[in-house]
């Protein structure tokens, strides 16, 4: 499936740098040695599960990957910056799942909440993501258009 760089927004955290730099390397063993730290070091677990469903999801397994986010989704609770990022992820595994419909609605909400939060790094990340799914669904024009919107690199 079409599916947007999972590692190519600029400034990221420790965690989540060294997590992208493992799914690159395909190096499952990095990955959860990073995880393994971040739980000793007190991480919100939220956003723990939200980076292994990731990984999950570069390793092609959608259904761990889903299983995945809905744990994060219940540590994150009513966190308006963890629904963000939940509704993004979600996007992606709608996306690698074939259902770019569901993509463009979790990759919308995750939009709004970024915007809200005033997050221009989530709001790329969305743009990017709905750019991918409009051109799962054909929709290359809206998908050229988001492209083109002045916050994405």
């Amino acid at each position: 499936a079409n599916c947007p760089s999972l590692v190519t927004v600029p400034r990221l955290p420790p965690l989540a740098r060294e997590a992208a730099t493992a799914i690159r390397r395909g190096d499952p063993g990095q990955l959860e040695r990073a995880i393994e730290r971040a739980v000793e070091g007190g991480r919100d677990l939220g956003t723990i599960e939200r980076i292994r469903a990731i990984a999950q999801l570069a390793a092609g397994d959608l259904a761990k990957a889903r299983a995945s986010l809905e744990s994060a989704h219940r540590e994150g609770g009513d966190d308006p910056p963890a629904e963000a990022r939940y509704q993004l992820a979600m996007a992606l595994v709608s996306l690698r799942s074939g259902d770019a419909l569901e993509g463009i609605r979790c990759g919308l909400a995750s939009l709004a909440t970024s915007r809200d939060l005033e997050d221009p790094r989530g709001e790329v990340a969305a743009l990017r993501t709905l750019a991918a799914c409009y051109r799962a669904v054909g929709r290359e024009g809206m998908a050229t258009r988001i492209e083109s919107h002045p916050r994405v690199p």
